[in-house]
């Protein structure tokens, strides 16, 4: 997703509109930017009064709180050799909620922490 348009540029385009001597297209056209873009802004200015840009949310939101990350945590504390995995069915065990070892990798990541993802094992040969 592209960079959101500057401020400036969007407080002179609903400027322009509010003073209402030209037609939103040609304000969109004076302006460079697409008519929608223009419409939006001014929708955005009389309803919040800003034109600022809304903060863009990456990702899915966290599936588990900032408690669960706790858990999770002292669970590494009891036993570091933990795996991901071991530790998704250890979570699973205390509190019924199944959860994937993506979400447990996520939730000691928000922590700095770093977890093998198996048991290492004898080479095979």
């Amino acid at each position: 997703m592209p960079a959101p348009y500057a401020l400036h540029l969007r407080h002179r385009v609903v400027a322009a509109l509010l003073v209402g001597d030209q037609t939103q297209a040609e304000v969109a056209r004076q302006f460079s930017v697409s008519l929608t873009t223009a419409e939006d802004w001014l929708r955005r200015y009389r309803t919040t009064g800003s034109v600022e840009p809304t903060a863009q949310r990456h990702g899915p939101l966290p599936i588990l709180s900032p408690d669960d990350d706790d858990g999770i945590a002292a669970y590494i504390d009891a036993d570091n050799d933990l795996t991901l995995l071991e530790l998704a069915h250890r979570f699973a065990d205390d509190t019924g909620r199944v959860v994937s070892e993506t979400t447990v990798f996520r939730s000691l990541a928000r922590r700095g922490v770093t977890r093998k993802k198996r048991h290492s094992g004898p080479l095979s040969a």
